[in-house]
């Protein structure tokens, strides 16, 4: 298995970054006039770019940080083509995307030779761009194409991290956002302030905004943050990641979302399975644990969890919707629509037309992809199904022992595989973000490990 290199950073004259962000900034003007009086102040923040470029390039963690930690509690991306819907979300968007072409541009083919999936998630980028030009395009293929731009630029940034070793800090400020994220989410169940009613169901999505998006969000991260508690090597940070996992999953259940919850339980199972012998009492003793503070808090704080769960389970309106219109879909698509689809959000527009009442997202990743794309939508699943292959060959090559390592990545991926079958949280939104970059961590780990890393692994 080929691991990443160091990659090269040449050192370039600074008259150059300024003459491209020139260019960059330009293109960047003409899409951001579109905010009206905000479109003003951005040139302005756009222009003060070319000053601070050779100062910022390789300042990866600060566009991490904007990125992962700020754009999220604002709807990622959605205000950069919506005219003054967001002002944070619009400043961070116009500022880090010139740096993120760039970015693209420089280590993006070194890049994707050590993570093959890059590669696949470029092409797929490069479809969906493409589709600017059918006659019927409109802008907000332009917001699809953006944000598959800016989960490569994040993935990149973050190999950048981990490759000058600081990836250690990179993930702690994951497991801090987790922390932070999941318990807003649970103040708003306790206190009904910024709860969703979904179906007549309180819901909450904490900084990520919608249920299913959180719910996925902390579907991605559990076997994540298991993983690095169980890697911990004192008691301090041992705790610190539990902390995570154990709030985040009871976040996730305050979400209500019924196939995330099934993944996570599937998780579960999968994972007790191939825990060693002397951890599966600790663990099936701390579940139970769990569970117990969990209703208790339930009962006491007298949240109805379990009463709206079972009506939640119950309630099959939905599923009879989305069965309606997936037939509806695989009808419309025809020979010509399954070589090169529709276009970008047709599938979404004949839903409306054929329910204008409801929601108009397909809630199946295939589908959409299958009906907006054609084949070329196959680019986008290559991209999880390259990491997937890779990491099934190592979890079957390596020790007993050591499998445990690679059904982590795996059970990542499961959950991505299983949810774009019912839900839209996988494809191109914020979610995605934290799943490439745990699994770049996952990827970059020596199929091998060393004497002193695989004495610590359980």
């Amino acid at each position: 298995m080929t691991h990443p290199q160091n990659l090269h950073h040449s050192q370039t004259r600074i008259d150059y970054w300024q003459g491209l962000m020139l260019a960059l900034c330009g293109v960047c003007v003409l899409l951001l006039v579109k905010a009206g009086l905000l479109g003003v102040a951005a040139v302005a923040v756009l222009a003060g770019m070319l000053l601070i470029t050779p100062l910022l390039m390789d300042r990866f963690r600060f566009f991490l940080f904007l990125w992962l930690f700020i754009s999220p509690a604002f709807d990622n991306m959605r205000a950069f083509l919506v005219a003054g819907a967001n002002p944070v979300v619009f400043l961070v968007t116009g500022l880090t995307l010139p740096f993120a072409l760039l970015l693209l541009a420089r280590d993006l083919p070194r890049a994707a030779k050590a993570l093959p999936y890059l590669g696949w998630l470029l092409a797929f980028n490069l479809v969906v761009f493409i589709n600017l030009f059918r006659p019927e395009a409109e802008q907000g293929i332009l917001l699809e194409g953006l944000k598959l731009t800016i989960e490569i630029f994040i993935v990149l940034c973050g190999l950048r991290e981990m490759q000058a070793g600081r990836g250690e800090g990179l993930f702690r400020g994951v497991n801090l956002f987790m922390i932070a994220n999941s318990l807003i989410a649970v103040f708003q169940r306790v206190s009904g302030i910024g709860m969703t009613l979904i179906e007549g169901l309180p819901r909450v999505g904490g900084l990520v905004g919608h249920p299913n998006c959180l719910a996925f969000v902390n579907v991605l991260y559990l076997p994540f943050g298991i993983y690095r508690a169980m890697q911990a090597t004192n008691r301090k940070d041992r705790w610190f990641w539990l902390a995570g996992v154990g709030i985040s999953a009871a976040a996730l259940l305050l979400t209500l979302c019924k196939n995330v919850i099934f993944t996570w339980v599937l998780q579960l199972m999968c994972l007790f399975l191939f825990l060693p012998n002397r951890l599966k009492l600790r663990v099936g003793v701390s579940v139970v644990v769990v569970v117990a503070v969990f209703l208790g808090a339930d009962a006491l704080l007298h949240l109805g969890f379990i009463d709206q769960f079972n009506e939640r389970l119950n309630n099959s309106d939905s599923m009879v919707w989305r069965f309606k219109i997936w037939g509806h879909l695989l009808d419309s698509i025809g020979i010509q629509g399954l070589l090169l689809g529709h276009g970008v959000h047709s599938a979404r527009t004949l839903i409306h037309m054929i329910d204008s009442r409801g929601s108009d997202y397909v809630h199946n990743a295939y589908l959409q992809l299958l009906f907006d794309y054609g084949l070329s939508g196959l680019l986008y699943i290559a991209a999880f199904w390259q990491p997937t292959w890779v990491f099934v060959r190592r979890f079957l090559r390596a020790k007993p022992a050591l499998r445990l390592r690679w059904m982590m990545p795996l059970l990542i991926l499961a959950a991505i595989w299983i949810n774009m079958g019912s839900d839209n949280s996988v494809f191109l939104r914020t979610p995605m973000s934290y799943a490439w970059l745990m699994l770049t961590f996952f990827y970059r780990l020596p199929e091998q490990p060393g004497q002193d890393e695989a004495a610590t692994f359980p």
